[in-house]
């Protein structure tokens, strides 16, 4: 989120979709209020619970997936979120036929939770070995999803 001050902005004119007033403070002269927002910039995301079965292959588990970010990679480079601070766990690459596809799992989510575990402030080495347990043949996953409708309108201009 994304927060920014409004001088003298009309209450008529205050979306109440997108602006939080968080407070209104006065300025010098008491004619003058400063309104302070919280403005959601961000494009609307669902969250949605995925359960991958591992695929066994010979001593390996295969999950079908690939990701990118952690609290230690730089944000710029993600291209899966407008918000170039997020640090999260992103889903770069699913492969075709395998267990993440099978399970619904897209390009772009971004990984909430692992088995319950919270995975919005992990490295990317500790989300990796997280979600490649040895010892786990199921991985329950909560990720946030963008709406619908622009996971098509991005399909379209690729």
């Amino acid at each position: 989120m994304n927060v920014t001050a409004k001088v003298s902005k009309p209450l008529d004119e205050v979306d109440t979709q997108t602006d939080k007033l968080l407070m209104v403070v006065p300025k010098r002269s008491a004619k003058a209020w400063m309104l302070v927002f919280i403005q959601d910039t961000h494009k609307p995301r669902h969250s949605q619970r995925i359960e991958i079965h591992k695929l066994r292959h010979g001593e390996n588990l295969i999950l079908g997936f690939s990701i990118g970010g952690g609290i230690d990679q730089d944000p710029g480079q993600n291209p899966y979120t407008e918000d170039k601070t997020d640090k999260g766990i992103y889903v770069t690459r699913v492969t075709e036929g395998g267990p993440a596809e099978v399970a619904g799992l897209l390009v772009g989510d971004k990984i909430m939770q692992v088995n319950g575990w919270d995975m919005t402030m992990v490295t990317h080495d500790q989300a990796r070995k997280r979600l490649t347990k040895k010892n786990e043949d199921v991985v329950r996953l909560l990720v946030t999803r963008k709406s619908l409708q622009d996971v098509v309108r991005q399909s379209m201009l690729q």
